[in-house]
């Protein structure tokens, strides 16, 4: 059995804003919980996610074996010999939704999370966030955000969540997706969790919170659904708090 220790951070915004707080202690974990949370919540059936985190976590992935004899002439310059295997993006993507929930989890403990997977109705039709979860575990976060700014609106009792290991404007995008979907009128407009997961050693979870500040702004941004896959950061400048 392999232990593991994850930081949490937890921000109000923008993938750069500050953060707000970080939970102590650290989340204690280990590869069997990991496989057992894989099991419950990966979205991809992937066998022994914690044997997976284990090893991507050290960041050591195995060579090729290499082979006699040189290659090199038959190699145009603009590509190289790939000397190691590449992390899976199906294996990958699934530590965040896994680690997610399991993180979240800890915070309502004895209870278990209220949380279901989104999919399309249709398929290739929309892209969706990948959850709904309760608020709950990131009430007392918010709660030092609201301290300070006091025009912050509190949270829904379920906001949408979208893990992305590193790209940010990408899962912001599909929670641009269900608002445009829910309207503006729906109580969790604007509301949302952006997860992102470094799972290299030391591994750390960023939790970026999304709140609207100006919910007519924020409507007149997404008046358009073909126009969702062209927005930046900056474009929810005046709509989002912490942008």
């Amino acid at each position: 059995m392999v232990s593991h220790k994850i930081k949490v951070d937890v921000i109000v915004g923008k993938s750069t804003a500050k953060i707000i707080n970080s939970w102590t202690p650290e989340i204690n974990t280990n590869d069997l919980q990991i496989n057992r949370y894989g099991s419950l919540w990966g979205e991809s059936e992937v066998l022994y996610l914690g044997s997976h985190f284990n090893l991507y976590s050290s960041g050591g992935f195995g060579a090729f074996k290499k082979t006699g004899g040189s290659t090199t002439k038959f190699i145009p310059s603009k590509m190289k010999v790939l000397s190691h295997k590449k992390p899976a993006t199906s294996v990958s993507g699934n530590f965040g939704e896994v680690l997610t929930i399991l993180a979240l989890e800890t915070k309502v403990a004895p209870n278990p999370l209220l949380v279901s997977h989104l999919t399309a109705v249709k398929s290739g039709t929309i892209k969706c966030p990948d959850l709904i979860v309760e608020s709950t575990p990131l009430l007392s976060d918010y709660s030092l955000f609201t301290a300070k700014c006091h025009t912050a609106p509190a949270l829904p009792e379920f906001i949408p969540g979208e893990c992305k290991n590193n790209a940010f404007v990408k899962a912001i995008r599909q929670l641009s997706k269900y608002w445009y979907e829910v309207g503006s009128r729906s109580p969790v407009f604007g509301f949302g969790l952006i997860s992102r997961i470094e799972y290299k050693n030391p591994p750390n979870i960023k939790f970026n919170l999304l709140v609207p500040l100006n919910k007519v702004n924020l409507a007149h941004l997404l008046v358009k659904e073909e126009n969702i896959d062209n927005l930046t950061q900056a474009d929810f400048r005046g709509c989002l708090f912490g942008f």
